[in-house]
């Protein structure tokens, strides 16, 4: 079991806005995809406490990340980053913005994907809860 959460890159080039088509890259042949729960910051932070890191919190939107798998499982065998395989054009779906007032309780959210096949989960159940997680925390709205 994980002690930290693995933190990755998503470039902004990687934002597709809802109802847009993933493009897979030329360089990669294997999609998966993986719900998450996108968190909106509303303001700046540097070194926030936990105590406090949910009063940065704007809102949420549902967010896929998309993984090149064949590429991704290249680099893990040679040792190398995954930015190629997780952050290629257009590989980050995000759906609209939903206002933090209206989800009563973020870590207890039931979430679901159907792409292919269904995926469903609970923030609930997540290796490491807001405000520890490394879901996708996206760009601040100011």
């Amino acid at each position: 079991m994980l002690s930290e959460p693995v933190l990755f890159l998503k470039l902004s080039t990687a934002y597709l806005p809802e109802n847009l088509h993933i493009l897979m890259p030329i360089y990669g042949h294997k999609a998966h995809r993986e719900l998450e729960l996108g968190v909106v910051m509303g303001k700046h932070g540097l070194t926030v406490p936990k105590a406090t890191a949910m009063d940065y919190v704007d809102g949420y939107a549902l967010c896929q990340d998309v993984t090149a798998w064949d590429v991704q499982d290249e680099g893990r065998k040679k040792g190398l980053p995954w930015t190629l395989a997780k952050s290629f054009m257009a590989s980050g779906p995000v759906s609209g913005f939903v206002p933090k007032e209206e989800i009563s309780d973020p870590h207890n959210l039931r979430l679901w994907l159907k792409v292919n096949s269904r995926q469903e989960g609970e923030t609930s159940s997540m290796i490491f809860p807001s405000p520890t997680s490394s879901a996708m925390f996206l760009r601040s709205r100011r």
